[in-house]
């Protein structure tokens, strides 16, 4: 039985500038310290220079060592300048850095502003871009999963008896527990309530323990966010204390669920107990769920 979940929101795919303009993209997502990140502009109209540091304590950058700049990267102050490729026909700007695997500086984060070739300069929100770099203890496939993704985690370096402490859409850092119809076999809640525990599986051949998590696509709990540690006993990875997320998609593929809300309609106020009215498509049955009750 298929079900869907409706939940409004504002969403955006890499970080924009505006509607229609050029917008900053990096892969892979979850970039680890011996992966090396690819950075575009796209939709650039002219060429840029990044402005980039690293292991950034609030506005204040670290100077990236020599064996981490590019050739070419001249210095102005703590910040490395290097420019990028491009654009090309498509209007793309490309830049490769890392990986930052150099036991003389561990990196945590990339930094960077964008400096344009007219002279102006662009940033997120005034506080610069920032790109997590984790230890790669932990992964998680796809990428960037959607609510109706299985999502193999890894774990790498890995022993017997680990348990994946998870929960899902943190708020103010607290994690919320998943519902329980989200749990493994095996799984089990923490003290605190505000997440579980699961078994993964004993390592393979290469150190790498693997455990399936979701899909995460029942109408009671809408997921948008993962977060993960792991830990063998008392012997814990939380990534340096950031702990590993993974953002969850509400996209779907053409062949999903489809539901359209026929009332209340766009702009209507709605007091006390709202009269719903839904219709699905490709579905055998749609609910529809506001503050943890089912309302259609």
């Amino acid at each position: 039985m298929k079900r869907s979940g409706i939940t409004f929101f504002l969403s955006a795919i890499g970080w924009a500038a505006a509607a229609g303009a050029w917008e900053v993209r990096y892969s892979p997502v979850h970039p680890s310290f011996d992966q090396e990140i690819l950075i575009q502009i796209r939709g650039a109209k002219q060429g840029a220079i990044l402005h980039w540091g690293v292991n950034a304590v609030g506005t204040l950058w670290a100077q990236a060592i020599p064996a981490y700049r590019p050739p070419g990267s001249v210095m102005e102050g703590i910040a490395t300048r290097t420019e990028m490729e491009g654009p090309d026909e498509r209007g793309v700007l490309r830049l490769r850095l890392g990986p930052f695997d150099n036991t003389n500086q561990l990196v945590r984060a990339l930094n960077f502003a964008i400096h344009w070739k007219d002279g102006t300069w662009s940033n997120k929100d005034e506080k610069n871009y920032n790109i997590p770099v984790s230890f790669g203890r932990m992964e998680a496939s796809p990428e960037e999963p959607t609510i109706n993704d299985r999502v193999v985690v890894r774990v790498r370096r890995s022993a017997p008896g680990g348990l994946l402490r998870w929960g899902v859409n943190a708020e103010n850092q607290l994690w919320q527990p998943p519902l329980k119809a989200y749990w493994p076999p095996g799984t089990f809640a923490t003290k605190d309530g505000l997440a579980v525990d699961t078994p993964i599986s004993k390592p393979d051949s290469n150190g790498t323990s693997t455990v399936v998590l979701g899909p995460f696509n029942r109408a009671e709990q809408v997921v948008r966010t993962l977060h993960m540690a792991v830990h063998w006993d008392d012997d814990w990875d939380t990534d340096a204390g950031r702990n590993y997320n993974v953002e969850i998609s509400l996209e779907t593929g053409d062949d999903a669920p489809e539901v359209r809300l026929l009332s209340p309609q766009d702009q209507e106020v709605i007091i006390d107990n709202p009269l719903v009215q839904l219709q699905a498509e490709r579905a055998e049955r749609a609910e529809m769920w506001l503050n943890r009750r089912s309302i259609a």
